[in-house]
Formats: C-alpha cells, structure tokens, sequence
C-alpha cells in the first residue's frame, strides 16, 4: 500500500501505525500538543480513505496492537512507574484498564 493515509494537521504528527488482522483498518496515535507533550490521541481509520475515529487521548501510549479478532486494540498507558494495559472495545466504543504494567501481548486472550 502506498501514500499518506493520515490527515495533514500543522503542527501535529501521527505515527505507530498497526494494521488490522484483516487489513481492512488501520490504528495510530497522533500528537497534536508538541514534542514535549505525553498525551496522545488514540484513532483508528478505514482504509483505503476512511474518515479517521478518535477514540480517546491517553498518556505515553506504547504498545500498540489489535485483538487477534480485529474487534479490540490493546495498549499500555499512564505515566512511566504506573503503566496500565488497556483495552478498547470496537464494538461498544468502550475503553477499559484490563492489567497492570507495559505488556499488552500478555494480556491478549
């Protein structure tokens, strides 16, 4: 797949793309605060030139992967020494705490 399938937004960037299972979607993170800025906004788009989905801002994400389901993405997030991983439920459009730590593939079912 070619070209930028993010929005252009000054003064913003987006990166840690992760495709869906079934390639048919695509999740990021996008800054819009800065460099010096820890809160990122979670979002996921249709591809090939869907509108992006905000699903929430959260801090210092990292980890970033979808359910084996494509129905989930889980991550971790939260400050260094009290990360939390999360997941985010696609269908219900609910996000919620599901371990403690900065290890979502050991909290994948």
């Amino acid at each position: 797949m070619e070209g930028q399938v993010s929005p252009e937004v000054e003064g913003s960037y987006a990166f840690l793309p992760v495709y869906s299972p079934d390639g048919t979607q695509i999740a990021y993170l996008v800054n819009s605060s800065g460099l010096e800025s820890v809160q990122y906004t979670l979002v996921v788009q249709d591809l090939p030139a869907g509108e992006p989905r905000q699903l929430g801002t959260f801090e210092s994400v990292w980890y970033l992967e979808w359910s084996p389901d494509g129905r989930a993405l889980v991550f971790s997030a939260g400050p260094h020494l009290a990360q939390q991983v999360y997941g985010y439920d696609l269908v219900n459009g609910a996000s919620t705490v599901i371990a403690q730590g900065s290890e979502p593939s050991v909290a994948l079912p």
